[in-house]
């Protein structure tokens, strides 16, 4: 097979969203009758300056698992409106980010930062929805000696750091992004110095086995499990741009998604589905299945809401396989999640196209009713 090549990526989250002045972008009020209605909401003060996904959906869409203002993980229950505190936020570490539920529903996976491993990094950990046994699944260690020395190391570098955990939809196994120090020659003084490059890794659900699949410099932004489990998606500089790499996990072969990827949403775990901004302000689904982003229809979400006196824009959303959606919105200041069920099923389910009805053909013969 064609082999690819992928480029060095600086990993940062950059959607392409539409200009917070910009007249194109729909607000929630320009929009036809929604065809969904809110089940929850929670709005507060960023959480963090992390800007990732801070909240995620339960499985069967009855909870939603977020990061509260004091950087605590909790859980809060849809009808019920029970809160829980899964894990008190670390003194001495970062706060939590990239939560993620197992496909059962029984654990929440996220990162923070910490150096427990004797240097400033980041790992995975992962947390009953009972707030029992929490479990730090990947861990940080220092440099070697020699690279240190190399790049004439002043302060501690790990080795690796691991974030944005995803779980298989068996729940087997855990995509996990890892960010490694190498050392870079600069070519006019000869001289090294510290660099890091984007590999993208799997494990399984207990953090043994952690097998690197990519090692040359993609990034994780948006990534993501196909809907079979026997793929997983991420991001790469192909020669020419940012792309969406889909890759086989049995076979390491990989394919390039033809078509602009940035401003990517999330994705249907149903299906080969993702959704993304359009620049003028409205919200695309496209089907990535063929190996190309080819538009499905607009989603009927808004892409921008006003409420009081903040201006929220979609940042992402969770869908689960209930078919309710966690949706989250954030400002300067603030984050908003919104939790919403369609009030007519499910908008974009394969359509079948209508079949004409068959005319009898006039055989010569007469009908006796």
């Amino acid at each position: 097979m064609k082999s690819h090549r992928i480029l060095p990526v600086a990993i940062v989250l950059s959607v392409a969203l539409p200009l917070c002045g910009s007249s194109s972008v729909r607000m929630e009020s320009d929009l036809e009758p929604r065809n969904f209605e809110i089940l929850w909401v929670k709005q507060q003060p960023h959480a963090t300056a992390i800007v990732q996904a801070k909240a995620a959906l339960h499985p069967d869409g009855t909870a939603v698992a977020y990061v509260s203002p004091s950087g605590d993980v909790v859980m809060d229950e849809i009808a019920t409106g029970k809160h829980s505190v899964l894990v008190p936020r670390h003194p001495q570490m970062g706060d939590a980010a990239d939560l993620a539920f197992s496909p059962d529903g029984r654990r929440v996976a996220f990162w923070r930062y910490d150096s427990s491993g004797g240097c400033p990094g980041s790992n995975i950990y992962a947390v009953d929805t009972d707030g029992r046994n929490l479990t730090q699944l990947t861990h940080t260690s220092p440099i070697s000696t020699d690279l240190a020395v190399l790049i004439g190391a002043t302060r501690p570098f790990c080795r690796r750091r691991f974030w944005r955990p995803k779980f298989s939809p068996d729940g087997s196994k855990i995509l996990v992004c890892v960010t490694e120090t190498v050392a870079k020659q600069n070519p006019q003084t000869k001289q090294f110095y510290d660099s890091t490059r984007g590999c993208v890794a799997i494990m399984a659900s207990d953090g043994s086995g952690l097998e690197i699949l990519v090692s040359d410099n993609a990034s994780c932004l948006r990534s993501f499990w196909s809907a079979d489990g026997r793929s997983i998606y991420f991001s790469a500089l192909q020669e020419g741009g940012l792309a969406l790499v889909k890759m086989d996990v049995a076979t390491r072969a990989t394919k390039f998604i033809k078509g602009d990827h940035r401003g990517l949403l999330g994705h249907r775990p149903d299906r080969e589905w993702v959704a993304k901004h359009t620049g003028t302000g409205s919200i695309r689904w496209y089907d990535i299945e063929k190996g190309q982003f080819h538009p499905v229809g607009t989603w009927s979400v808004p892409a921008a809401k006003q409420v009081g006196d903040k201006r929220f824009q979609l940042h992402g959303f969770d869908w689960s396989p209930s078919g309710i959606v966690l949706l989250w919105y954030d400002d300067a200041r603030s984050e908003r999640f919104e939790v919403i069920r369609f009030t007519r099923g499910d908008p974009y389910a394969p359509q079948e196209r209508p079949t004409k009805p068959r005319q009898p053909q006039d055989s010569g013969a007469t009908e006796i009713h």
